[in-house]
């Protein structure tokens, strides 16, 4: 999917939603702080990160063509944003969002809330895969296979024993 393609389908589902590239000096601090905990090259090169509106790609995903299934599930994290923000902006409900996604209860292990964020876009990205015509077996093994991912380390083992619910998003 082109840039522009992707950025039409991400608008499509919150329109102040923005598409970047993963550089720049902004981008090179925050990996530098998440570096600790999931590497700083592998933060920049193998992650997609939303804040508020902007969702950030590594420059290598973008150049071969960003998938459609991620930027539903990055353009869910807009839409919470917004919610978090009283429905006014995804700005505004950035420092809320963050409280719930970065400390609640706990910043690691029991981080409840990251989980279920991440949760709830990946089901919205399941579903609306499985509605344009992805395999629903093959969207169920991403989810699965991201479920892993954040109930383990790069997540900060968000909920450890809520790798199932990423195994049946296709269910609810």
């Amino acid at each position: 999917m082109t840039l522009t393609e992707a950025q039409s389908l991400a608008r499509s589902i919150d329109p102040a939603a923005r598409i970047v590239a993963k550089t720049g000096r902004f981008w090179s601090f925050l990996a530098t702080i998440i570096g600790p905990f999931v590497g700083r090259r592998n933060f920049l090169e193998n992650y997609a990160t939303t804040i508020g509106p902007v969702q950030a790609y590594p420059q290598r995903w973008i150049d071969a063509g960003l998938e459609a299934h991620l930027i539903v599930h990055e353009s869910q994290h807009v839409r919470q944003a917004r919610a978090f923000g009283f429905g006014i902006h995804p700005w505004v409900g950035v420092p809320l969002m963050a409280i719930a996604y970065l400390l609640l209860p706990f910043p690691v292990v029991f981080a409840y809330f990251r989980f279920r964020l991440e949760l709830g876009a990946e089901r919205a990205a399941a579903h609306w895969a499985v509605a344009h015509g992805y395999d629903p077996a093959y969207v169920a093994s991403r989810a699965a296979a991201f479920g892993r991912l954040v109930c383990g380390r790069a997540y900060g083992w968000a909920w450890p024993l809520g790798r199932r619910a990423f195994e049946r998003v296709l269910d609810e």
